[in-house]
């Protein structure tokens, strides 16, 4: 009898504990089913308010999608419009059956400097092909040109698509996005914020003149190349240079700050202009230096064939618009240009074929462009904005339950 009631009671707790066990099981299973729920709610209201943003419409909202609520509100993420791109949060926070998620995104108006390569008019002579590597993101508002296996490690826009010569199969590390939005070419109303800030506050001058940086973070200026002014601290403005319409700028030396140059017409680049701490060995280097022409942007050869170039360059759609190599070092000589920056322009004219008239003949040109990656979010003084939306960053904030 004893042993009876013994395995009674035994089986009894079995059944009482598996019974407990289903129970947390199934309690368990509707928990992560609306977690899963809040999840999907929450990515989908996410993707709404960047879509509305896109759509240059304020998102913030309430939203309800299969009965999970969702809170939309933005706020202004830009730490530094002068110094850095503009940009946008985007918080999103959802509430269902007692538990709470937050998301958040970011949003930015790039910089042109953002792009490492910007081209409207694709260039007949710039095919890139197997060997070629790209490490930067790269826009074009026309056909960009492959063949064989160049690689992208940057993402890849254009307004039309890839063209392929032959069988051109590019590798796109970056992702792609063809057939996608116009970026605007920058023009007189794009530069106009920044010549105006130049004109007011910063060091405006109504005649070409010749440019010097030196490496103790100051400039020199002279309008014959023959007699120089005081040296100038690079933060005793605001951080910019200018001409008025027509006048050039011829440049060189060893850039210590943050600097943009901006020219009534073009700006010639002479032999070296560079950093004087190199972002690719130390990446906390705060020197940046923007170069916008109106007109053209000539990497100008005087006493050396090879060239070393660290700076976001840019060749407005107010003039030729274009970037081009001049050689006054000696006929058929070899030149190189090693780039550490950005390029934006209407034309790329980098090529032995598009010397100006005043130039030696060129041999051959070797050109080293590699891409500074602090120009994702960070910027040269007032370097003009695109008119784009870039997302770059999302992620989960909290998740209760």
């Amino acid at each position: 009898m004893i042993i009876v009631v013994g395995f009674t009671t035994i089986f009894t707790g079995v059944m009482f504990n598996l019974t407990s066990s289903q129970q947390s099981s199934s309690k368990e299973i509707v928990r992560q089913y609306d977690r899963w729920l809040r999840n999907n709610a929450i990515e989908s209201i996410t993707n709404v308010a960047l879509s509305k943003v896109y759509r240059d419409s304020v998102p913030d909202d309430t939203l309800e999608l299969n009965g999970v609520q969702g809170i939309i509100r933005t706020f202004d993420a830009t730490a530094d419009s002068v110094n850095q791109v503009v940009s946008l949060g985007i918080e999103v926070a959802t509430s269902y059956a007692g538990g709470a998620d937050s998301t958040y995104a970011a949003v930015m108006w790039p910089a042109y400097s953002f792009y490492y390569f910007f081209m409207h008019d694709w260039p007949s002579h710039r095919t890139y092909a197997s060997g070629d590597t790209l490490w930067g993101p790269v826009h074009a508002n026309s056909k960009i040109k492959v063949t064989g296996t160049p690689i992208f490690m940057g993402r890849v826009s254009s307004d039309d698509n890839i063209g392929f010569n032959g069988d051109g199969n590019p590798k796109l590390y970056g992702g792609a996005e063809l057939d996608t939005q116009t970026i605007q070419v920058p023009n007189d109303a794009m530069l106009n914020p920044l010549r105006t800030v130049t004109a007011a506050s910063g060091d405006w001058f109504n005649q070409s003149i010749w440019l010097v940086f030196n490496d103790d973070s100051t400039y020199t200026w002279s309008a014959d190349s023959l007699t120089w002014a005081i040296a100038t601290k690079l933060n005793a403005n605001n951080g910019t240079i200018g001409t008025t319409d027509g006048n050039d700028i011829k440049v060189r030396g060893i850039v210590a700050g943050r600097m943009t140059v901006t020219s009534g017409r073009d700006i010639i680049i002479q032999d070296t202009l560079r950093y004087k701490t190199n972002p690719s060995i130390n990446g906390t280097s705060q020197d940046y230096l923007g170069i916008i022409a109106r007109n053209r942007v000539i990497f100008q050869y005087t006493t050396n064939t090879g060239m070393v170039v660290q700076a976001a360059v840019m060749a407005a759609s107010s003039g030729i618009g274009s970037v081009l190599i001049e050689n006054k070092v000696a006929a058929n000589a070899d030149l190189a240009l090693t780039l550490l920056g950005s390029i934006v322009a209407v034309e790329d004219s980098l090529a032995t074929s598009r010397i100006p008239a005043t130039s030696l003949p060129v041999n051959n040109f070797n050109f080293t462009h590699l891409y500074d990656t602090r120009l994702r979010l960070n910027t040269p003084p007032y370097y003009p904005r695109t008119n784009r939306v870039e997302p770059f960053m999302r992620g989960f904030i909290t998740a209760m339950d």
